[in-house]
């Protein structure tokens, strides 16, 4: 389970020049409860379910909308067992994911809110995939990913896709800190690829828990207002916290 608010900073225009929201204001929060299910080591089945509220304000006017997001359903593979730590800082073990995006949240066609606030999700389902590499019994633990999603019934298939890499420390044998960057690029569907959008982050977080009991997490993440690290998207600060047990 976990729970995140949005505010928008500002915006990438379609050249990646970085503004300000001056006049503009967006406000959001949004939670998410998961379940999984590990039937045996090198296999896990997760399933989630969003939900959000948003606020935006322009000029004089000012609307909200809430609802449910898009359901995702995912099966993990993770073949190999973590090396021990003598085994070197680059020994790291593949995780492979595949899974799909159910389309549970309201579109931007279902919307009847003049700014859209009350968009939840998006007009086409998705296929998701996710290679790994992550190395996590070292004092540096970090990792590594490529995610992607196509929606097939969508005009261009509308392609997303997400580089994720983080690097942390163990600061005792239940805390954890880390620092975290991302570059997600998407193609609206029906869009050129001279009209895909891309976004920077970076972030960090600190985690408290127990191997296979539980964790829980505080962290924040950022989309810097420099201009050619994002195009044709907000630029959003983000304060994010959660829980998850294990039983």
């Amino acid at each position: 389970m976990a729970v995140s608010v949005e505010h928008t900073l500002g915006f990438w225009d379609s050249y990646g020049a970085a503004t300000r929201a001056d006049g503009y204001k967006s406000d959001a929060v949004e939670g998410v409860v998961g379940l999984g299910y590990r039937p045996n080591r090198k296999w896990q089945i997760l399933a989630s379910l969003p939900a959000r509220t948003t606020v935006m304000e322009a000029g004089t006017s000012r609307e909200q909308g809430a609802g449910v997001g898009d359901a995702t359903a995912t099966v993990l593979w993770d073949p190999i067992e973590d090396k021990p730590p003598d085994a070197g800082f680059f020994a790291a073990t593949p995780q492979l994911g595949l899974g799909v995006r159910v389309p549970t949240g309201r579109d931007w066609t279902a919307s009847e809110n003049p700014m859209l606030a009350d968009v939840t999700g998006l007009e086409h389902g998705a296929v998701l995939a996710s290679v790994w590499l992550e190395r996590s019994t070292v004092a540096w633990p970090w990792s590594v990913g490529l995610q992607g999603a196509v929606s097939p019934t969508a005009p261009g298939w509308a392609p997303m896709g997400t580089v994720r890499a983080s690097v942390g420390r163990y600061l005792s044998s239940k805390w954890t800190a880390s620092a975290i960057g991302a570059v997600v690029v998407s193609q609206a569907e029906g869009a050129t690829a001279d009209q895909r959008t891309r976004q920077t982050t970076v972030g960090g977080q600190v985690v408290r828990g127990q191997p296979l009991r539980w964790r829980a997490w505080i962290g924040g993440s950022g989309q810097p207002g420099i201009g050619g690290l994002g195009r044709a998207s907000p630029r959003l600060a983000t304060v994010t916290t959660g829980v998850v047990k294990v039983w």
